[in-house]
């Protein structure tokens, strides 16, 4: 079995990026790995043993059909689903604009939910007082006798069915604003890549007419759609043990090609060029707010990716923001790839392959078991479910601390290799052009 990570994934893969935790990448790579069957036998594992198990896709239709039923009883059904390649088409501005407008909506609308549950409670305490309020005669003289108290007992059991009906309405709002927002957050991812799709093509044209070229080709429109690949290391099918070798790499475009015997699997990096310029590539991004002086490091990890694929030793990065282009030349940085991306990125690479191991049922069932949970976590605004599953990966991960060091020590001294073979190609160079 190959296991794959995508270029734009080695930035928090290898921890390098301050928006996404390494655990996210760790998620989305188990979800994916061996196409989603070592995830898919884990639950089917607990459903046979009468644990509810439901799956992301099975989720996410819930999520939207609670979602919308909650943003109509709130009139802000307007807030979710719109046509999203009419949408994509729109300039920056007024994208910006339409994205804010539906966050506001989407936060109003979350107030309201829980200003509604607040009300629910409040009415449900009121009735439950009335109800249970001793009534006093309006005569002292009177024959009909006075309504005892309630029992000890009566008053406990009434009090428990309160404080149930209560925790009720509190979770039904939790898990309607909890829908809402999952549901507005990928509407909004849809958005941006229907956006970056349109607003890459529009930025090759004027980075043609610009340059008055005609050969920029766009990798998306071309005959080859596949992404490409490059093998890293072999991966030990029986331990999921984990190597790294910088003399295997070899490009191949198709995963299976990459699978290096019964014994042996490969793991590999496959990423898709934006565009190639005289075969030289050409990474496009798209800015909201600002142009970036320094490339990021998530972005810079994936362009050194991108780079070993094609074994280029610089790239054109070209930033995008309201129909102006940036371009900027970045080149090859073995010191940062061998001293920051490859330990890292071995050490994380070992820990996925050894959860997929047939021995390690136990620790995958505990994954899927993380991913089900619901209701706020330990930590102010995350949930119980990112709570758990980061704390089973740093537990896993510092099972394979030795794997970042042994990578480490490797990686340096490939990189002292490399610069000495640079250093060496330099003086022949210069040696040649003086006896000319």
């Amino acid at each position: 079995m190959s296991i794959v990570l995508f270029a734009k994934q080695v930035g928090a893969a290898a921890d390098l990026n301050r928006f996404q935790p390494q655990w996210k990448a760790f998620d989305d790579a188990f979800e994916k790995l061996q196409f989603g069957r070592v995830a898919k036998h884990a639950r089917d594992r607990l459903r046979g043993r009468g644990i509810e198990i439901v799956s992301r896709d099975e989720r996410h239709d819930c999520e939207a059909k609670r979602a919308k039923a909650a943003l109509t009883q709130v009139a802000k059904s307007e807030a979710l689903p719109r046509n999203i390649p009419e949408i994509a088409t729109q300039e920056t501005a007024a994208l910006r604009t339409l994205v804010r407008k539906s966050d506001r909506d989407v936060r109003e609308a979350v107030r309201t939910i829980d200003e509604n549950a607040k009300r629910k409670r409040a009415a449900l305490e009121l009735v439950d007082d009335k109800e249970h309020t001793p009534v006093v005669p309006v005569s002292a003289t009177s024959s009909t006798p006075a309504p005892s108290a309630p029992s000890p007992t009566e008053k406990a059991e009434r009090d428990k069915v309160r404080q149930s009906e209560i925790k009720k309405i509190g979770d039904e709002a939790r898990r309607d604003i909890a829908a809402v927002q999952a549901t507005h957050e990928r509407w909004k991812s849809a958005v941006n890549c229907e956006y970056g799709e349109t607003r890459e093509r529009e930025t090759l044209q004027k980075l043609g007419e610009k340059r008055k070229r005609a050969d920029i080709v766009h990798a998306p429109q071309s005959e080859d759609k596949r992404p490409l690949y490059i093998v890293m290391g072999r991966v030990r099918r029986s331990d999921g043990h984990v190597s790294w070798d910088p003399d295997d790499c070899r490009e191949f475009k198709t995963p299976r090609e990459g699978e290096l015997g019964k014994t042996h699997a490969s793991w590999s990096i496959c990423g898709r060029l934006d565009a190639t310029m005289d075969s030289r590539i050409v990474e496009i991004k798209n800015r909201t707010r600002r142009f970036f002086d320094r490339v990021p490091m998530y972005e810079r990890a994936q362009l050194e990716c991108y780079m070993r694929i094609k074994d280029a030793d610089d790239c054109l990065l070209v930033q995008q923001l309201g129909g102006d282009i940036r371009e900027s030349d970045v080149e090859r940085d073995d010191s940062l790839w061998y001293s920051m991306i490859m330990p890292a990125l071995v050490q994380f690479v070992a820990t996925l392959a050894w959860l997929q191991a047939d021995e390690q049922f136990g620790e995958q069932e505990q994954w899927v078991e993380a991913d089900q949970l619901t209701g706020a976590g330990d930590r102010p605004g995350a949930s119980a479910s990112a709570c758990a599953k980061e704390a089973l990966f740093d537990k896993w991960l510092g099972k394979h601390e030795r794997v970042f060091d042994r990578v480490q020590t490797q990686a340096a001294v490939e990189c002292n290799r490399r610069r000495r073979r640079c250093a060496a190609n330099e003086q022949r160079e210069e040696r040649v052009k003086s006896k000319e």
